[in-house]
């Protein structure tokens, strides 16, 4: 499991100072969230995962801007083209010879907003992977592959828990949690999301019954953490987790942070950063899909 190391320390303060971006561009107020962020993480502990560390580093900047919110218009923009996009990331799945397999590998893709200091360009570079264009050049495979082991126990299971991550990337995760539906049709499913405003976390009403996208099952927060943490749980949250045959955690952050290997859990994300790189021995970009 990743832990708080040397090099966590430079993506911290930038993902500090592009949050105040968001807000001010006054150099003042700027450099008042790069002290308090320095001051934070000046008395970090190192054996903790990242994830944590980030995420009551990214809440004690949100204090200092005095915004509740301050990745909304980019979270709104990138959720608004991901929705738009959701009639062809699901004709393409279908179209493909092994649909669950493709539908594995754009989830996956799509968790490139887990990062959300990357420039719109390079988001937009990583997308291009999905596919939807003939001329682009789609993934092909995972770096790490457990589907054969999941795909066992899906077909036993009778509950499936799935963690999302970020809000732009539902729209694929629909188009997945359908595939897991096709596999085995009597599966009971219970979405987990984030009402966060830290980074692009809060799905809002996406999956409200008003909202632009339709839930395939039971729609539960999990809180305002970036990753997932079982003391904060509501009794529904945790009767839904232990009850879980089967769980997908959608980013690295829940892999970081979801504490013990008694969950029958499955992680599936976009290798971000050179921690997370070198945890899962694999490249930045890689796409991971493991047993937890």
């Amino acid at each position: 499991m990743a832990r708080f190391d040397p090099r966590c320390y430079p993506c911290a303060l930038r993902r500090a100072l592009c949050t105040a971006e968001k807000v001010s561009d006054d150099a003042w107020l700027q450099h008042k969230v790069l002290d308090e962020a320095m001051r934070h993480l000046s008395d970090v502990e190192s054996h903790l995962p990242p994830a944590e560390v980030i995420g009551d580093l990214l809440g004690a900047v949100h204090e200092v801007l005095g915004t509740g919110d301050p990745w909304k218009k980019q979270r709104d923009l990138w959720v608004q083209e991901m929705v738009e996009a959701y009639p062809d990331l699901k004709a393409r799945v279908l179209a493909d010879e092994d649909p669950l397999g493709r539908a594995l590998l754009m989830s996956a893709r799509s968790n490139v907003f887990a990062n959300e200091i990357q420039s719109t360009h390079s988001i937009r570079q990583d997308l291009q992977k999905l596919g939807l264009r003939e001329s682009d050049s789609a993934d092909q495979k995972f770096r790490h592959d457990d589907r054969s082991d999941f795909e066992k126990r899906l077909e036993s299971s009778k509950r499936l828990v799935f963690i999302h991550d970020t809000a732009p990337e539902v729209a694929a995760d629909l188009v997945l949690i359908d595939q897991f539906r096709q596999k085995n049709p009597q599966l009971e499913m219970t979405h987990l999301v984030k009402r966060s405003p830290l980074a692009l976390h809060d799905v809002g009403d996406l999956l409200a019954e008003s909202g632009p996208l339709e839930a395939l099952g039971n729609v539960l927060s999990i809180g305002n953490r970036l990753g997932v943490s079982a003391d904060e749980w509501e009794p529904e949250v945790a009767e839904a987790m232990e009850s879980a045959d089967l769980i997908v955690l959608k980013g690295a952050s829940h892999l970081q942070t979801l504490e013990s290997d008694k969950w029958p859990a499955f992680g599936l994300f976009r290798a971000k950063c050179p921690v997370t790189a070198s945890s899962y021995h694999c490249s930045i970009g890689d796409l991971i899909f493991i047993r937890f």
